[in-house]
């Protein structure tokens, strides 16, 4: 009778996590249809040719400040350095307003991120969503990447989907996913 139970409370255990794996399985292939942007890795490879102390300097900037001391929903965008260039051609001037590449704005904002992300876990109620736009990868500057990317990271951040909401995503992208 007692083995009879114990065998029972087994293959109840065994059922339920099989069916949690199930539903982490569904959730991760939902979330991967969003994007397949790795922002994860570019992050970590920002960090990893960081030097230590590389950006602090942007943590002082007023802007940023503000930024980090917000209540709601807001968004802090670091864009390319603007550099006026003069070009000389036929003896016409062209002026050219453009970013300028590997200039390690990268590495500096990843620097920001780490530090906004230690802030909030002494929060606890806010999260951080990052992106990097990256030339030398087409596919990150397309808007529905970035749109996906950051979808994608706020559905992680809150865990399992509701049964009703998981449900609702897997009709909308069905094909998607097959």
């Amino acid at each position: 009778m007692i083995e009879e139970e114990e065998s029972r409370k087994l293959v109840l255990r065994n059922h339920a996590a099989a069916t949690a794996r199930e539903r982490e399985t569904r959730q991760r292939e939902l979330l991967a249809v969003l994007s397949d942007i790795n922002h994860q890795y570019k992050h970590n490879r920002m960090q990893s040719i960081r030097y230590e102390g590389t950006g602090k300097w942007l943590t002082t900037l007023p802007q940023y400040c503000a930024w980090s001391k917000l209540d709601t929903l807001a968004a802090l965008f670091c864009y390319g350095i603007r550099m006026l260039q003069i070009k000389l051609r036929k003896l016409l001037k062209f002026i050219t307003d453009y970013y300028l590449t590997g200039s390690g704005k990268s590495v500096r904002i990843s620097s920001m991120i780490d530090g906004h992300i230690l802030q909030q876990s002494a929060v606890g109620n806010t999260k951080t969503l990052f992106y990097y736009f990256d030339y030398s990868d087409k596919r990150t500057l397309d808007p529905i990447s970035l749109f996906g990317t950051l979808s994608q990271q706020l559905l992680r951040h809150m865990g399992d989907f509701p049964e009703a909401f998981l449900q609702m995503l897997e009709s909308i992208y069905q094909k998607k996913t097959k």
